[in-house]
């Protein structure tokens, strides 16, 4: 993992995602990889999209959600790991 909870996370180009009922999938396509996140999940990149950053979204989340930080970070984690690795977001740089 090369990213932290205030890393500067953005959309691919090549990556497009639709919400279909109440879940998110993606399609990239350049890769034509598929994904897709349920409803918690989907909920996140909706906050991800808005915040760009994963620190915002924890916080926001807490306030929805009866989970304990320490699995929301370890599940927010692991889902933009796996969106990183399918190459359907991008960490940049953080600025210091």
């Amino acid at each position: 993992m090369n990213f932290t909870l205030n890393s500067r996370i953005e959309v691919d180009p090549a990556a497009v995602y639709q919400k279909v009922g109440d879940e998110i999938v993606f399609l990239h396509t350049g890769e034509g990889v598929y994904y897709s996140l349920n409803p918690v999940g989907s909920r996140a990149w909706e906050l991800l999209l808005q915040h760009q950053r994963l620190q915002p979204v924890i916080d926001a989340m807490l306030d929805e959600f009866d989970v304990s930080s320490d699995t929301l970070r370890t599940d927010l984690l692991r889902i933009v790991s796996e969106l990183q690795e399918k190459k359907i977001v991008r960490i940049l740089p953080e600025r210091r």
